[in-house]
């Protein structure tokens, strides 16, 4: 999902085989506006006329009228493997720059008109349907410094904008990541969240990590043991975490 930082009353969401639907408001106000199975989707938070789309297995969309129209976002990018629901985010102070990852991460300066690989293969292997990343974010601080994690449990960072990549998975459960979260304030912080219900030391499913990943700690507390889908930090009380799992929403104030 996604608000339109120019307008919070225009909402924009995926919806697996229903496309990308977005209200300016209202309950009976939604429209189609991309097909396919919707996913990841976003609006330019300079300028509302910038706005993506994607679709199954990697497939992207790019509009500069509003949403009215959609070309393709996916010239020069490598989509040998990607995930199902492909991970697209944007640097949070350049609109124009965004970075996805299908095996490797790409990089786009022009607002996804052409892509460019910034990482090597970052999977374990291709086997099946395991082997892409699943989710990426960028420091708003430092937008040299790009974390990303992959269904076969692998978690990496870059400190230097992709010149080269360090894996950061050292002491956390071998289980699916589903989301890497940047603090908004300090690059050096990052939370990890897991799916999977397989047994270990833990049976933890949210980690932290103060130092680029080099540790991480668990910050499950009392979670029950079920997978964890999303972490979102509120960009206004950055001490509260707001967690989507299979089990309901939850919320940490601490």
């Amino acid at each position: 999902g996604e608000i339109d930082n120019n307008n919070p009353n225009t909402i924009l969401g995926g919806a697996q085989d229903n496309g990308t639907n977005r209200t300016t408001g209202g309950l009976g106000n939604w429209q189609t506006i991309y097909g396919g199975d919707g996913f990841y989707c976003l609006v330019d938070y300079n300028n509302p006329q910038r706005v993506y789309a994607s679709s199954q297995n990697g497939s992207l969309g790019r509009s500069t009228n509003g949403g009215s129209s959609f070309v393709g976002g996916t010239s020069c990018r490598d989509l040998t493997y990607s995930n199902w629901m492909t991970p697209f985010v944007m640097d949070k102070n350049d609109p124009l720059t965004l970075y996805c990852g299908t095996y490797k991460i790409h990089k786009s300066t022009n607002g996804m008109a052409s892509w460019v690989a910034i990482s090597p293969d970052l999977a374990n292997g291709h086997v099946q349907n395991l082997g892409t990343i699943t989710t990426v974010d960028v420091s708003k601080t430092n937008p040299n410094v790009i974390y990303c994690g992959t269904d076969d449990a692998n978690v990496w960072v870059t400190t230097n904008g992709g010149g080269n990549w360090v894996k950061i998975n050292t002491g956390l459960p071998y289980r699916w990541v589903t989301r890497v979260a940047v603090h908004p304030d300090l690059a050096n912080v990052c939370y990890v969240t897991l799916s999977g219900y397989k047994t270990d030391s833990t049976g933890a499913h949210v980690f932290k990590t103060t130092n680029y990943g080099s540790t991480w700690s668990s910050i499950s507390s009392n979670l029950p043991n079920a997978p964890v889908n999303d972490i979102i930090i509120d960009p206004a009380f950055l001490s509260t975490l707001c967690l989507a799992t299979d089990v309901g929403v939850m919320i940490s104030t601490n």
